[in-house]
């Protein structure tokens, strides 16, 4: 690398292509060896200014020493912050990677990223690096760096799952969901956001989230509210939460409904045991049930459905059933 376009970048004077290639060589070793002698030769520079100028001063107290070389070390420190501001802002500036800086504990390595995909019909728990963890339901998949950047922590994510975010004000903890963000600091909550459902849905237990829409909408939450946002309409609509087990009774292997449709409970039984249903007649879908069960086993929660209505499961093959009126 020329040691002309490296001055021209840390003048702030480089273009776009000049900075993305010095910014690419201070990832190489090379690059690093370069830093490392810079900062080297500074700390020569010190030295020999403190000797010289305490020479110059011609007053030998020990506490005119120590103010001189209070002032010595300060102007270098200075030095030094604005060497490596000169080195990362024009890449910000001219090469648009804002993250640059920001997103990354490793300021000239690589982020590696891992996704973790949870079968229909299995649950998991994660540990994030930074401490959160996260209890994920049937077919979800999280994405997220091994590593969080200094200044920010990102997760990709798309199903359902109960997140407790460790607390770092300075440092928040975003959820991509595609569409939205979900922003929080650190917070007890469950988020529902399966990519084949119009609706993200988030239950705050504790704490403070706030989702963010593609058009910069904030919508913050309060403990003990949930929010239903449509990701086709963009509406939102904010609601006080009665019993947080409506929205996280699958952390227990547990059922929960409140006059849902057939449709919506039959999903989640797919999703969380791994089975199938078709429907005869699609209109029985749409009647809505009021049920709460801790059965684990398919068939009983069935049966207890066969209960209360006129509605009928015929298993056909396998984890396949049939609905149909009676």
């Amino acid at each position: 690398m020329e040691k002309s376009i490296i001055d021209k970048v840390i003048a702030n004077t480089a273009t776009t292509k000049e900075a993305s290639e010095v910014a690419s060589w201070f990832a190489t070793d090379e690059g690093q060896d370069y830093l490392a002698h810079r900062f080297d030769d500074d700390a020569a520079k010190l030295q020999d200014e403190e000797v010289n100028l305490y020479k110059a001063s011609g007053i030998h107290s020990a506490r005119m020493k120590s103010r001189l070389q209070h002032q010595i070390r300060r102007r270098f420190l200075k030095a030094r912050v604005q060497l490596i501001a000169a080195i990362l802002l024009p890449l910000v500036i001219l090469s648009g990677i804002t993250w640059f800086a920001g997103n990354r504990l490793d300021l000239f390595g690589k982020t590696e990223y891992a996704t973790l995909r949870v079968p229909l019909g299995e649950k998991t728990n994660l540990i994030l690096q930074d401490g959160t963890s996260v209890q994920i339901n049937s077919g979800s998949a999280i994405t997220y760096p091994k590593h969080f950047g200094l200044f920010s922590r990102k997760v990709s994510f798309s199903g359902e799952a109960y997140f407790s975010v460790s607390k770092e004000p300075s440092r928040p903890f975003v959820i991509s969901l595609g569409d939205v963000d979900i922003k929080v600091t650190g917070t007890k909550f469950n988020v529902k956001a399966y990519s084949d459902e119009p609706t993200v849905i988030v239950a705050l237990e504790e704490g403070k989230v706030s989702l963010i829409d593609k058009g910069k909408h904030v919508y913050p939450l309060q403990p003990r509210q949930s929010l239903i946002y449509n990701k086709v309409s963009g509406r939102c609509v904010i609601s006080r939460i009665d019993e947080m087990e409506a929205f996280t009774a699958w952390r227990s292997n547990s059922l929960n409904f409140n006059r849902v449709p057939l449709g919506e409970i039959l999903k989640v039984i797919e999703r969380q045991y791994n089975v199938v249903f078709t429907a005869e007649d699609s209109s029985c879908l749409r009647y809505r049930f009021t049920i709460s069960t801790g059965s684990t086993q398919v068939s009983e929660i069935l049966h207890e459905l066969e209960r209360v209505s006129n509605i009928r499961f015929r298993q056909v093959a396998g984890n396949r059933y049939k609905v149909y009126s009676k």
